[in-house]
């Protein structure tokens, strides 16, 4: 929930709706909260996700180190240009919750720029079909 994210990040420098944006001794954070209730998962993982939940947390350390620090074996993700920025790397993991995005330094030493955790449900396309549209 927000509070369980406060508690950990502290306050938001920025609130919205289903969004809050913090920053701390770490770094910066972004964090996305679910809009609406909705059934997410499959089978035995299946669960109903309430208003509020965490859903997404990227994180922008203020220290940039090399991927190597983050994860042991860079096998273990796959590698692929980001389409956002030119002359970075995304590296998924293979359920695709995790995602770091790199950048090469001057140095020619690949680093982390952002490390991004998202919940393995529905597609945002699909969690919130029940909402109800502006004006309603």
């Amino acid at each position: 929930t927000r509070e369980d994210v406060e508690a950990v990040l502290g306050k938001p420098i920025g609130r919205f709706p289903d969004f809050d944006r913090f920053r701390n001794e770490l770094g910066k954070f972004l964090a996305w909260y679910s809009a609406c209730s909705y059934i997410a998962g499959r089978g035995q993982s299946e669960r109903t996700i309430t208003v509020g939940k965490l859903e997404r947390l990227v994180y922008f350390p203020k220290k940039h180190a090399p991927f190597s620090e983050y994860a042991a074996e860079t096998r273990d993700y796959k590698r692929e240009d980001s389409p956002a920025v030119k002359g970075r790397f995304l590296y998924l993991s293979k359920n695709e919750e995790i995602m770091f995005e790199t950048a090469f330094l001057a140095s020619g030493e690949e680093v982390v720029m952002s490390i991004e955790l998202s919940a393995p449900d529905l597609p945002p396309e699909a969690k919130c079909e029940q909402r109800p549209k502006q004006g309603q």
